[in-house]
């Protein structure tokens, strides 16, 4: 449906059947306003419909007031939110509480903490649930998966958009679950899952030109420009990002603007271009102030200090940094942490602060540790989640075949499972029992175990942990018919860097390298030390063209480190060599010669490139 279909109502007298009408198609985005003007005009047209002394109409009115008439000022948004939910309280109506919990949240993200939006969406969800609002209840999951993305539990995230579509589905508002595919997209991109993200962006794209919505367009463009920004392809990246920011223009949507502008200066300070990413973040940092916005703050200060380290101003990077820290570690964004501690110690060795960079090198260590166990957590999640749907759709067509049943036969398949109930109670508290018991035995190991399979020096897996990681994802290739590549790395001609310069500038350069690699690794990726400068790399799920794909960014990262710093003109690079599993392969050993001898052609072609099996 087109905006002018709708022009008539202005000219009505007040109609509740008009009002409803009018105010479900911008419920459910049937009607997406062009810009700001058409939005005001098409709240104007709704509250000329509004019946005269109807306050629940009137309150249906004012959240869709809240949610689109504030996106040029954040803290108005929230006070008002604030106010309508007291009085949707005091007057009991459960349905406007739910859409002003949800309403608050937003504006909360925006500026207080997304700690402060949790409680909202949960308690919006929570009074859905309690009147079986499967569309809001969709809304308050879609929200919540929001901040768990942005929070960097992209599982939990995942589970939340999934089940969010499912109750779309339930409401018949499929517009809803063709609009959340961009989260959807934007958790799996967040996870290293860069093919699957793409497939949703595109289709995201295609259903935001098909309805002319330039709002979902942008975010489309944002969400490329950080894909690419990800993938190596800053050129594209740039062009992507520099639509959104026309198109948020366009709009007046000065928010989106914000977070383009954020997003180029991102990419300019990976490029090292350092004065144009200082530029974008000035305009940046006035957008958002002008929107009352305080959700970027802290990645404001992060990219500043960046910028200025760059440009060899670190005692005002470390300003910046202190700042940043502040904002991240009150959300909880360990991801941002962990770029932001490695960033710092570099200032900090700059600057002479030795001990401030041992303190820094060792929370980066910390944080990429938290991150590779959030990633096999999340890994559990998502098995977990889809096990349980496939469970849950057996237990419906069961359930359907159970209906075509007489009374009688239903009746004593009841009495059978109300036996077969209490015996899993029964059987579930002895296992809960016995868990427990086992729980304070595993949780004494746990930590001797992490102990032996870490390389003390990086923080990353020892050579026997990552051949324990290779053999189970062999093992699991076999089994599942899945895909398995290795990845073997050799630091040129380390040698030299030691007897030139020291073990322990070696050991510093180590360090860098492999906090390069993490941040080129997708999150399922294993990277372990097996010994000196070398370097082995599980890539589970991967085949030829993708490995290659990991392998030339892991070898471009380093290339591109930055070491003087650590002592002038130093430069390093890595060779690398890719074998793939071949079919019936059982053993990790033969993948290990084939990376060997891969390696081997790399290092005779010349060092600082990447070869694969025949």
């Amino acid at each position: 449906m087109t905006l002018a279909s709708v022009t008539a109502f202005a000219e009505l007298a007040p109609s509740a059947a008009a009002f409803d009408r009018l105010a479900d198609q911008l419920d459910s985005n049937e009607l997406v306003p062009a810009d700001m003007a058409e939005t005001n005009r098409l709240l104007a047209q709704l509250h000329a419909l509004l019946p005269a002394g109807d306050a629940r109409r009137d309150r249906v009115y004012r959240a869709l007031y809240c949610e689109m008439a504030f996106s040029s000022n954040d803290r108005a948004g929230l006070a008002y939110a604030s106010s309508a939910l007291a009085d949707a309280t005091h007057a009991g109506d459960i349905h406007a509480q739910i859409d002003f919990h949800f309403c608050r949240g937003q504006y909360q993200a925006l500026t207080t903490t997304s700690d402060d939006a949790l409680v909202d969406y949960n308690a919006g969800l929570a009074l859905a649930r309690q009147v079986n609002d499967v569309e809001r209840i969709g809304d308050g999951l879609t929200l919540r998966g929001t901040v768990e993305s942005l929070q960097g539990d992209q599982a939990r995230a995942l589970v939340d958009f999934l089940e969010a579509n499912r109750s779309y589905a339930n409401a018949g508002k499929n517009i809803l679950a063709e609009g959340n595919l961009l989260d959807i997209a934007s958790a799996y991109r967040r996870l290293g899952e860069y093919d699957k993200a793409r497939t949703y962006l595109e289709q995201s794209r295609a259903w935001a030109e098909q309805r002319h919505d330039n709002g979902s367009l942008i975010q489309v463009h944002l969400e490329l420009g950080y894909l690419d920004d990800e993938g190596g392809k800053s050129g594209t990246a740039i062009l992507e990002l520099k639509q959104a920011l026309t198109l948020a223009r366009q709009m007046s949507e000065r928010q989106s603007a914000a977070t383009a502008l954020l997003g180029l200066a991102e990419v300019y300070n990976g490029q090292r271009q350092y004065q144009p990413a200082i530029d974008a973040l000035t305009q940046a940092g006035v957008a958002f102030a002008s929107v009352s916005d305080q959700s970027s703050t802290a990645m404001l200060h992060l990219q500043y200090g960046i910028a200025h380290a760059g440009m060899g101003q670190h005692k005002l990077a470390l300003t910046d940094y202190a700042a940043a820290e502040a904002g991240m570690a009150a959300d909880k964004n360990i991801r941002y942490l962990a770029q932001l501690y490695a960033a710092r110690a570099r200032s900090d060795y700059a600057l002479g602060l030795l001990q401030a960079t041992v303190e820094d090198l060792q929370r980066t260590i910390n944080a990429n540790a938290e991150l590779d166990l959030m990633a096999r957590r999340q890994e559990t999640i998502l098995l977990s989640y889809q096990f349980d749907t496939a469970r849950r759709d057996l237990e419906n067509r069961r359930l359907a075949a159970d209906a075509a049943l007489g009374k009688e036969q239903i009746d004593s398949l009841e009495q059978v499972r109300r036996w077969q109930r209490l015996a899993l109670l029964l059987g579930g508290v002895l296992t809960l029992l016995l868990a427990w018991l086992a729980l304070r035995q595993i949780q004494h190991l746990r930590h001797y175990k992490r102990m032996a399979m870490t390389d003390v020096l990086t923080g990353v897996a020892n050579r026997r942990g990552i051949e324990r990681v290779l053999a189970q994802e062999v093992q699991r290739a076999h089994e599942d018919g899945h895909e398995l590549s290795l990845l073997h790395l050799d630091v040129d001609d380390f040698k030299q860097i030691n007897d030139s310069h020291g073990h322990q500038l070696g050991d510093w350069a180590l360090l860098r390298i492999v906090a390069a690699c993490k941040e080129a690794l997708r999150q399922f990726d294993q990277l372990g030390r097996w010994g000196g400068d070398e370097f082995y790399v599980v890539l589970p799920n991967t085949g030829a063209e993708a490995s290659v794909l990991v392998a030339e960014r892991l070898r471009s990262n380093v290339e591109a480190l930055d070491l003087e710093d650590i002592c002038p003109q130093l430069r390093v690079s890595v060779s690398v060599g890719i074998s793939r599993i071949r079919p019936g392969e059982t053993s990790a050993d033969a993948m290990i010669r084939r990376a060997d001898v891969a390696l081997y052609r790399a290092k005779h072609g010349g060092n600082n490139r990447v070869e694969s099996e025949p």
